[in-house]
């Protein structure tokens, strides 16, 4: 008697159904995008603060390497956001140019981490009468900014 052969049930993977973004890929995709977009919206955030309330951002930026725990902080949401850029740029509109300012940021970001914090409350003593002078200003860059990144994000 001839044994029949039926179809196994253990599915084959067609290895057209691999893609970069299956699986493990997809989620991190979804995770870096997310960053993005909160990285956007903070800035948006911070524009509509700037107009809204100027004395109170005016004070906010003056917090900024105020002491060793706030530049740690801010060295910290750099690094998030630059990651994030960093990962996410391939998937992004004008994606050479988000991976380029996702390095800097990083870059930069682990640069003040291995330099005393007390340099760069030095450097913003500098800068931030500036910032607070023209805070509208940079709250209005802020948001483009944002805006941008949640565009190529979306888009």
């Amino acid at each position: 008697m001839r044994a029949r052969h039926s179809k196994s049930r253990v599915s084959r993977i067609d290895v057209r159904e691999i893609t970069p973004c299956s699986g493990y890929a997809r989620s991190m995709t979804w995770f870096f995008g997310a960053l993005v977009v909160v990285f956007g919206v903070t800035l948006l955030g911070f524009c509509v603060w700037s107009v809204v309330r100027t004395d109170d951002a005016r004070r906010f930026v003056g917090l900024f390497a105020s002491s060793a725990s706030a530049h740690y902080k801010e060295q910290f949401a750099r690094l998030i956001a630059g990651l994030g850029l960093l990962g996410n740029s391939p998937h992004m509109r004008f994606s050479t140019f988000f991976e380029v300012l996702g390095w800097a940021i990083v870059v930069t970001a682990l640069v003040l981490i291995a330099l005393p914090w007390r340099w760069h409350h030095r450097f913003g003593l500098l800068v931030i009468p500036l910032a607070q002078k023209y805070v509208i200003a940079y709250g209005m860059m802020a948001g483009l900014l944002g805006g941008f990144l949640i565009y190529s994000t979306v888009a």
